[in-house]
């Protein structure tokens, strides 16, 4: 029995190990506006002291592309949207703590308007339910916003703080090339 476990802990192991070394760090989806107007999307692949690497997206999906920082305007690091979460965080909590909080407090003593606990915690669950989706979901929005640099209106001597920040949403992460 002993080893037949570790036999098929084993055979899990072989099998599962290529998928986790599989995993490859990406870098961030980017789009760059350059001075001219024109708009390049990608994955950041490298800060360079001088320019950016990219590997596009759209109809050249799988090129690198190399753009100068003294040409971009702007560049938007492009973020998932965490709305879904935040929504779905917003409705368990608040319904869940709601609902509990209704339920602690107990029946109401009889009289023209009363509550039994249970139909509180519903009241109170259906209320801060709703309440926690609003806020969860406006929460989730800010959070999962897009970040503007603006390259173009920064002088040269603050350069080195945007590639700093850039190196660190770069697949590869950290350093400047």
């Amino acid at each position: 029995m002993k080893k037949s476990m570790i036999a098929w802990t084993m055979i899990a192991l072989l099998i599962l190990s290529p998928l986790a070394a599989a995993e490859e760090r990406r870098g961030a989806e980017i789009l760059i506006t350059e001075k001219d107007g024109t708009q390049v999307s990608g994955e950041l692949v490298a800060v360079k002291r001088d320019s950016l690497l990219l590997l596009t997206a759209g109809p050249t999906a799988g090129m690198d592309l190399t753009v100068a920082l003294k040409d971009i305007q702007q560049v938007r690091i492009v973020k998932k949207s965490k709305v879904g979460k935040g929504l779905l965080y917003g409705l368990i909590i608040g319904g869940g703590g709601g609902a509990a909080a209704g339920f602690l407090s107990g029946d109401d003593p009889d009289g023209f308007v009363s509550f039994s606990a249970s139909d509180k915690a519903a009241l109170f669950g259906i209320f801060f339910g709703g309440l926690g989706l609003v806020i969860g979901g406006i929460a989730g929005g800010l959070s999962g916003a897009d970040e503007v640099l603006s390259v173009g209106e920064i002088p040269e001597s603050g350069l080195p703080w945007i590639q700093a920040q850039l190196a660190e949403s770069a697949r590869l992460k950290g350093k400047i090339y």
